[in-house]
């Protein structure tokens, strides 16, 4: 059985390999002091005081059979997000630039309804076991 984490933190920039982790990164991502909010058919949501913002982090934990390489590889596909998450308001998900085999920029835009559509930027990632996605700054590549 393999268990998925998904963490999300006011602090939208993860980092990952040789580039520098931000201020609270051991603290976010240590396993220590998380209060389980929910534990509902193989998903435990998980709540945590991060000391450099007011604003909790949020864990989600689901259990499940898939192979971990199945599930690296379709979050590595930026260009099916929106079939992938239909109930994420992807409207469109595309690599900018792919550096090597484990590292790319991309884009995603997520249109909610009530809200402006948002236009994510950032670099992604690929590890054995997880991808991580760096927030790009200032970034204007869109196609």
């Amino acid at each position: 059985m393999i268990r998925i984490h998904v963490i999300s933190f006011v602090i939208s920039l993860i980092y990952a390999g040789d580039i520098n982790y931000p201020e609270g990164w051991n603290e976010l991502s240590s396993n220590e002091n998380w209060e389980l909010v929910s534990d509902k058919n193989r998903v435990q949501f998980y709540k945590k005081d991060i000391s450099i913002t007011s604003f909790p982090a949020y864990r989600i934990e689901l259990e499940t059979d898939i192979p971990i390489e199945i599930l690296r590889d379709a979050l590595w596909d930026l260009e099916i997000y929106k079939d992938l998450f239909k109930k994420s308001y992807t409207i469109e998900a595309e690599t900018y630039e792919l550096f090597d085999e484990n590292h790319k920029s991309g884009y995603q835009i997520i249109d909610v309804p009530f809200i402006a559509p948002r236009l994510y930027q950032f670099d992604t990632y690929r590890f054995d076991d997880h991808i991580h996605w760096v927030k790009l700054e200032n970034c204007v590549m869109i196609k």
